[in-house]
């Protein structure tokens, strides 16, 4: 078999006694952060569609009373979200909690504190600098849910650790005792796996190469899964005939054999996406970090300018 060593038995979803075990737990584990992020955002959503509907009544100014309030909170937490930064850079911050525990708070933050300042705003355009303080802003939160779909790309779970290549490539060597008998009957068939590796995990590609073929992904998959599916089918069936197999012996050679390719097909997809997202995570982290610096310089200013004029 090829030294690849791609995907482990749960990503193949491996009938072993381990993964049907393993499953259910963690995603019991995850379901409540999954429903309490659905119920703070419906809960979000609903505020804003409150606040937009009711901005021509007036009820809220930014000048005075809560309206103001809600202003100086808004800034304030966004100001705060530069925490998470000293967390990861500052060395006397390091034991200062585990940094996926800043990073939900970073992320609620930035979804909080947005929500105060569009009331505070009223949901409506004021001053030349009040403007540019809020359209830095949601130009910040749109980066931030941009870059938070690219990282959930690269990450196990929300808050997981990082998915490596070498988490990725965790061979057939697992499945070897399943292959064995196709590549030993056809050894072309190893051969045909290495040329589909070649073709996917192109590491010579560049950025807007891989931007450009990501789409057809999948169906480059399915084509290569048919094509492997098919000739695999046909060495079942030459060896069944060689060997006396029963149909039920051939049938379930042929299941096993299948979520091998399956699987094997799917860690190649991943290491391909992997790949991309890594650099496009790295390109966001180089334009989100100017924005973030310009809505807060523009709120600085913003405040000032309020209470000097």
């Amino acid at each position: 078999m090829p030294a690849l060593n791609v995907a482990t038995a749960d990503d193949w979803k491996a009938d072993s006694a381990k993964a049907v075990k393993e499953r259910p737990v963690r995603f019991a584990a995850r379901f409540p952060l999954l429903s309490w992020t659905a119920f703070i955002t419906l809960m979000i959503m609903l505020a804003l569609a409150y606040g937009w509907s009711m901005r021509d009544r007036h009820y809220l100014t930014a000048e005075t009373g809560v309206g103001y309030w809600l202003g100086i909170a808004g800034g304030v937490l966004m100001f705060l979200q530069l925490a998470y930064t000293f967390r990861k850079k500052l060395g006397f911050m390091r034991r200062w909690g585990r940094v996926k525990y800043w990073f939900q708070i970073h992320m609620f933050i930035g979804v909080f504190a947005p929500v105060l300042i569009m009331f505070h705003a009223n949901f409506g355009l004021g001053s030349m600098n009040s403007n540019i303080a809020l359209f830095s802003m949601l130009l910040v939160v749109f980066s931030g849910i941009v870059g938070r779909y690219i990282y959930s790309k690269i990450h196990l779970g929300l808050y997981g650790r990082r998915a490596t290549l070498q988490d990725v490539q965790t061979a057939f060597a697992r499945q070897q005792h399943v292959m064995h008998e196709i590549v030993a009957a056809d050894p072309a068939f190893e051969e045909r796996l290495h040329r589909i590796e070649k073709r996917l995990v192109n590491h010579g590609m560049s950025l807007f190469g891989q931007i450009f073929t990501a789409p057809f992904l999948p169906l480059r998959i399915l084509g290569y899964r048919f094509m492997l599916r098919r000739r695999m089918n046909k060495i079942l069936r030459r060896l069944a005939v060689e060997r006396g197999w029963t149909s039920l012996k051939r049938h379930a050679k042929r299941r096993q054999a299948g979520r091998v390719i399956n699987g094997y097909l799917y860690s190649l997809r991943g290491v391909v996406e992997f790949a991309l997202y890594t650099r496009l995570f790295a390109l966001w982290h180089v334009l989100h970090i100017p924005l973030f610096t310009m809505m807060v310089l523009s709120g600085i200013v913003h405040v000032i300018a309020v209470h000097m004029y």
